[in-house]
């Protein structure tokens, strides 16, 4: 995992954990269900000083934003606020005030009241139809010929199977 700034989400983990807490909800999970799988999924890196705060940090700042957060996140993430947890990386860049001056407007954000839960529409799945193998042609206006072979199915950011197609002309 690797941070390429002083963002709260400018960080591959913290990133991982707002996507995956945010998908749980949206998949009809409560906010405690969702908590518990994003922390167990994170199980290791809450045991290491620098990951562990990142996760956490990440956690309390999109349930707020997400009007779920819970008492204990909250105060988890105040205190690794406060006592400077998981700055070393930041430390050694030179940007231990920049990153500070972020954990500080989470920590303000976080001590406000938070709005109510926010309704999250499911994201809309995609299937395909086509199978390995099969060829589709499409005649384009100039009356030539396009062909779509379907070579693979994929699965990522989307929900869904997706098709990759090699195209012949």
């Amino acid at each position: 995992m690797g941070a390429w700034g002083v963002g709260l989400f400018s960080d591959d983990l913290a990133c991982d954990v707002r996507d995956a807490y945010r998908e749980l909800v949206t998949g009809g999970e409560t906010a405690e269900a969702a908590k518990a799988e994003v922390l167990a999924r994170h199980a290791e890196d809450l045991a290491d000083p620098d990951e562990g705060p990142v996760v956490w940090l990440a956690l309390a700042a999109t349930a707020w934003q997400l009007g779920r957060l819970d008492p204990e996140t909250k105060v988890r993430a105040l205190e690794l606020i406060e006592c400077r947890a998981g700055m070393d990386r930041w430390i050694e860049e030179g940007l231990a005030a920049k990153r500070e001056a972020v954990l500080q407007k989470l920590a303000l954000k976080l001590s406000q009241p938070q709005r109510a839960p926010v309704k999250l529409k499911p994201k809309t799945r995609f299937f395909t139809d086509w199978a390995i193998g099969e060829a589709v042609g499409f005649q384009k206006s100039t009356g030539s010929w396009i062909l779509l072979h379907v070579v693979a199915h994929h699965s990522h950011k989307t929900p869904g199977i997706h098709s990759v197609t090699k195209i012949s002309d």
